[in-house]
C-alpha cells in the first residue's frame, strides 16, 4: 500500500476556541502518539487529508509526516472524529509506527471468479468482509483476493483456504467461513416436495398391489364355496335318483 506524504505544523494553542479557529482556516487539529514517547500536537490541511483518504477508501492509510516536531515520522490514522450532523472533521489521532515492527490491520476481502454452484440455482454469500493480517507498515495489502470459481452448491471457503499476500500473515480464525454458495429456501422446498411426491407414488402402487391380492383371495374362496355347493347338489340329485328307482321296483313287484 502506498505511503502518502502529509504536511503538518506544530500546534501551540489548544482548547475549543483555538481548534474552532483552525477549522475556520481550513485546518484540523491532530495528535501523534506512541507508547513510551510524548504525544505531539499538530495541525494539517483538511483538503490534503481528505484527498489522501480517498485514494485508500479510508482503510489502513499510512502517512509520512513532513514539518514540525513530527517530521519524518511514519504514522497511521487511529481515530477520526467528525461532527454528528454535518460530518465535518473535528480531530485526528495518529499512531506512530516503528520501522521494522509488524502491525495487525484489517484488510478487505475481494471475491473473484464465478462459482459453478450459482448455475445450479445457488446464491453466493460473503460471510466476512475483512480479515486481520500481520505485516510491516510498508507491506499492508490493499485487499485480499479469494477465488470462488470452484465453489459448488453447498460448499464454502474457510480462512485456512485463503492465500495471504506476500509479506503478510493471516491471524484471523482459520476455521471461519469467508464465502459460501448456499441453497435458497425455494429450491429446498421444491426438492422436498419432489421427494414427497415420489414417496406418495410408491405408496399408492404398494396399496394397489395389496388390494389386488386381497380381492383375488375372496374370489378364490367364493369359487371354492360355489364348487362345494354344486357338489352337494349333485350328491342330492344322485340320492333322489336312487329313491326313485327303488320305488319303481316296488310297484312292479
Amino acid at each position: 500500500m502506498e505511503i502518502y506524504e502529509l504536511a503538518v505544523e506544530d500546534r501551540a494553542s489548544r482548547g475549543k476556541g483555538a481548534n474552532r479557529q483552525l477549522r475556520l482556516d481550513g485546518r484540523v487539529p491532530a495528535v501523534v502518539y506512541r507508547s513510551g514517547r510524548d504525544a505531539v500536537s499538530l495541525s494539517l490541511s483538511i483538503t490534503d487529508f481528505v484527498n489522501a483518504m480517498k485514494g485508500t477508501l479510508g482503510r489502513n492509510t499510512t502517512f509520512r509526516l513532513k514539518g514540525g516536531e513530527a517530521d519524518g515520522r511514519l504514522v497511521m490514522t487511529r481515530e477520526i472524529q467528525k461532527s454528528a450532523v454535518y460530518r465535518d472533521l473535528l480531530h485526528i489521532d495518529f499512531y506512530e509506527l516503528a520501522a521494522g515492527e509488524r502491525i495487525i490491520v484489517r484488510v478487505p476481502i475481494t471475491l473473484v471468479g464465478v462459482a459453478p454452484g450459482i448455475a445450479m440455482g445457488g446464491m453466493l454469500r460473503r460471510v466476512v468482509r475483512d480479515i486481520e493480517v500481520s505485516c510491516l507498515p510498508d507491506a499492508i495489502p490493499e485487499a485480499i483476493e479469494v477465488d470462488v470459481s470452484e465453489l459448488e452448491l453447498g460448499q464454502a471457503i474457510a480462512v485456512r483456504d485463503v492465500e495471504a499476500p506476500e509479506g503478510a500473515e493471516i491471524v484471523f480464525r482459520n476455521d471461519y467461513a469467508v464465502a459460501t454458495v448456499f441453497i435458497p429456501r425455494g429450491i429446498v422446498e421444491e426438492v422436498e416436495e419432489d421427494e414427497e411426491g415420489e414417496e406418495g407414488e410408491e405408496g399408492e402402487e404398494g396399496e394397489e398391489g395389496e388390494e389386488g391380492e386381497e380381492g383375488e383371495k375372496p374370489a378364490a374362496e367364493g369359487e371354492k364355496k360355489g364348487g362345494e355347493k354344486k357338489g352337494g347338489e349333485r350328491k342330492g340329485g344322485e340320492r333322489k335318483g336312487e329313491k326313485g328307482r327303488k320305488g319303481e321296483k316296488g310297484r312292479k313287484e
